[in-house]
């Protein structure tokens, strides 16, 4: 299953997405692509999630709400999230006060600004790196 079909998935369930498009860290599912009910990682996925070295997603795959503002939540244990895009990253700042188009409060957060316009707004307990697609495996 591809990033975007997973991100499809989750959006059309209201137990992940409240107000907009955002992406948990933990929302899994298992292997035949079904919400089975559960909400870790340990629960669905065959190895566990605090041996996983590392999550990568591609900007390209993610949607973002009507100001194209994309919030990632981590409530699982990676501690480390690749975003692997072409597009140039402009500017990267920790946020004071903001609320997002889709309603999500991500004051404090850290906000990456992309040439496109795209922002990604992820908490600051989660090392958010980005990788150029010819730089990444």
């Amino acid at each position: 299953m591809t990033t975007k079909d997973w991100l499809s998935f989750c959006s059309s369930k209201s137990d992940y997405v409240v107000s907009g498009p955002h992406l948990h860290a933990n929302d899994v599912m298992d292997e035949a692509g079904t919400d089975s009910g559960q909400f870790g990682a340990a629960d669905l996925m065959p190895w566990d999630a605090e041996q996983v070295v590392e999550l990568s997603l591609r900007l390209e795959d993610l949607i973002g709400d009507a100001n194209q503002e994309i919030v990632v939540f981590n409530d699982s244990s990676f501690s480390e999230m690749t975003l692997v895009t072409d597009v140039a990253l402009l500017e990267r700042w920790a946020v004071q006060n903001h609320i997002t188009a889709a309603g999500e409060d991500v004051s404090g957060f850290i906000a990456l600004r992309f040439a496109n316009g795209i922002h990604v707004y992820h908490q600051r307990e989660l090392a958010l790196s980005v990788v150029r697609s010819s730089e990444f495996d």
